[in-house]
Formats: C-alpha cells, structure tokens, sequence
C-alpha cells in the first residue's frame, strides 16, 4: 500500500473515532436532557395537585359564603344594624365618661 494512501485512511480512521465519540456524548446528553424534563415537568405537576389539594377546602369555604351563605350572614347584619343605639345615646354615654 502507497505510504500516503496508508497516512490518509488512518487519518479518516481517527477521525471517523473521533466523530463516533462526540455522537455517543450528544446521544448521551440528548437522553440526560429528557429524562430531566420528565421530571422537571412531573415536580411541577405534583406541586400544582399538592397545592390544589391543600386550598381546596378553602375554596369550599368560600363558594359557600359567595354561593348563598354569605347573603344570609349579610341579612342578619342588616337586621342587627336596625337594633344599634341611636346617636344621642352615644352622646350620653361619652358624656357620663368625662
């Protein structure tokens, strides 16, 4: 075999080499990178059903008092405002303070 032909395909051969290793290292991330994403995307559907999880007896609470409940409580306030003394029994009252 020609000195240069020989010099040529070992020159290709370590290249070739050295190609094959960087596809094996970008394989390598490329599958480091979806397993993370995987994950990364699992934390944060986890996170969203924890917290879904612990407000949701809160938001129970409040569909009830903006659902019906809070218009019978306003009510009752309403009905309590007509029970309040009137202005010249305060003024009476600060008056026997001093």
């Amino acid at each position: 075999m020609d000195p240069e032909l020989k010099k040529l395909v070992e020159e290709n051969l370590a290249l070739t080499q050295e190609n094959n290793k960087m596809l094996h290292l970008i394989r390598r991330s490329q599958e480091r990178a979806k397993w993370f994403r995987i994950f990364y995307w699992g934390v944060i559907i986890a996170l969203s059903l924890g917290s879904y999880y612990l407000i949701a007896p809160s938001l129970g609470k409040l569909t009830a008092i903006y659902g019906g409940g809070g218009i019978d409580a306003l009510d009752k306030l309403s009905n309590s405002a007509n029970s309040l003394p009137d202005v010249n029994h305060l003024k009476d009252l600060i008056n026997t303070v001093k």
